[in-house]
């Protein structure tokens, strides 16, 4: 009695033979796009390195965003480069914004004065008077039309600067760091987020009771919860952000109390760990220029409340 065995053997061994060359191919696809990556993450960061020589921030800020779109895992000097490029690109339109709100006070005390003045004007010569004030009307409304559209301007730019940074942190960079558990990266952006939630306060008057008040809060707090379990009191990234959060309880949240006792217990900490042993050689300098910021505003709060 024979057995049977039905099958094509030689249709099989083609069909292995074709799986395996299509797994080769889509392996020299994701090879080929990782070389393409890395050069292209290579050439970004060079464009970068130059913009910032040629103080060119807002052109540097474009290319370390697209570095982190290709690859959120950024080294330290990366992380520096990107909070360099967002941070002084802000910083002139920060400066911009403060000025147009001064110019804009002393226009509305000087609109004050003048009405008390009219107020005061006796019957001769009013009509004389009035022909001058209407001129001068004039002139005036254009001068609060310009600064209320620069000031418009600038205020879009800051909105969109931070919130670009905002959505970066968020989307990319601290689910990143997160999922690797790099306690100091995750600090370090969920601070940087935090300062970027406070610039975004300044644009409101009403800045305590605002959303973004609220967020800023939000992420100092996980920063500075995560900071005191993973990083050492000295540590440059841990002091950096213990000096912005007080700054934003001082001057945002209106809270002098809990600024001071933030600032002064960061500094005492740091100074007991430093005097038991010294901070590596590649952050003392960085470590000494914050605790000088942290006693400067220590001096400066309590002799204000005083």
């Amino acid at each position: 009695m024979s057995v049977v065995v039905n099958g094509d053997s030689s249709g099989s061994s083609k069909a292995m033979q074709h799986q395996s060359q299509t797994l080769d191919h889509h392996e020299r696809e994701k090879s080929l796009q990782l070389k393409q990556n890395t050069s292209t993450r290579k050439n970004l960061l060079f464009l970068a390195k130059i913009a910032e020589r040629a103080q060119r921030y807002d052109d540097m800020k474009y290319y370390i965003k697209e570095v982190v779109l290709l690859d959120a895992n950024l080294n330290d000097e990366e992380r520096n480069m990107l909070a360099v490029s967002y941070k002084n690109a802000l910083s002139k339109r920060r400066i911009s914004w403060k000025l147009i709100q001064k110019m804009k006070t002393a226009r509305l005390e000087e609109k004050k004065q003048k009405q008390l003045q009219l107020q005061q004007h006796q019957a001769q010569g009013e009509e004389q008077e009035s022909m001058d004030d209407d001129n001068k009307s004039e002139s005036q409304s254009i001068e609060d039309l310009g600064l209320d559209h620069l000031g418009d301007t600038v205020k879009v730019e800051i909105e969109t600067t931070c919130h670009e940074l905002i959505s970066l942190m968020q989307n990319h960079l601290l689910t990143h760091s997160t999922s690797i558990g790099n306690d100091r990266a995750t600090v370090f952006y969920s601070k940087t987020t935090g300062d970027y939630f406070r610039y975004l306060t300044e644009l409101d008057p009403m800045a305590t009771n605002t959303e973004n008040g609220k967020k800023a809060s939000f992420y100092y707090e996980k920063a500075l919860a995560l900071a005191e379990n993973a990083l050492k009191p000295s540590d440059p990234i841990r002091l950096g952000l213990v000096l912005n959060m007080s700054v934003f309880f001082y001057e945002v949240m209106k809270k002098p109390d809990k600024a001071c006792l933030l600032a002064n217990h960061a500094h005492d900490n740091a100074i007991s760990e430093l005097d038991k042993s010294l901070p590596l050689p590649q952050t003392q300098k960085e470590t000494s220029l914050i605790l000088d910021l942290l006693r400067n505003n220590l001096e400066l709060w309590t002799s204000t409340e005083n």
